[in-house]
């Protein structure tokens, strides 16, 4: 879609680099469309999250004869903490939360589902510690169909 392409373009102008551009999307909720945009970073506050809302917002109301859709509502938001995870740059910022993985391919046990502290990110290899069965496993990131964080474990 060449307006979210344009979209994407403006933000990266605005958004400030130490907050990442995490997604942006149209979805259908109940009867309307959504255009949400979500945020990442340490540094993200709602005042942050505000301002860039609010400077998108006059980009749109400027832009709206390339918006494909009539009505629609506009959502700005921080990923937060069961965002998905896509690439091996996510689990590195993740390591020490407990996540939730299911693989494309089974392992050598059968095993497609695992739930544990994220240890490492190497290459293609994520390593996860499972406290509730007292084991380590190494995952493929590329065989990884799904995973999120579920919490950030405090020593």
């Amino acid at each position: 879609m060449l307006f979210l392409d344009e979209l994407k373009s403006y933000l990266s102008s605005i958004i400030p680099s130490d907050i990442e551009l995490f997604d942006i999307t149209f979805v259908k909720e109940q009867s309307s469309r959504v255009l949400r945009i979500t945020l990442d970073g340490s540094n993200l506050s709602l005042d942050r999250i505000t301002d860039i809302s609010r400077l998108t917002s006059k980009y749109l109301d400027a832009n709206e004869d390339k918006i494909p859709y009539d009505k629609y509502h506009l959502e700005v938001t921080s990923a937060g903490l069961d965002r998905p995870l896509r690439c091996v740059a996510d689990y590195k910022r993740s390591i020490g939360y407990v996540c939730k993985i299911e693989t494309k391919s089974k392992a050598l046990d059968g095993r497609k589902k695992y739930n544990g502290i994220i240890q490492l990110a190497e290459g293609d290899t994520l390593t996860l510690y499972s406290e509730a069965e007292s084991k380590t496993f190494e995952v493929s990131i590329s065989d990884i169909k799904k995973a999120k964080l579920e919490y950030l474990v405090v020593e």
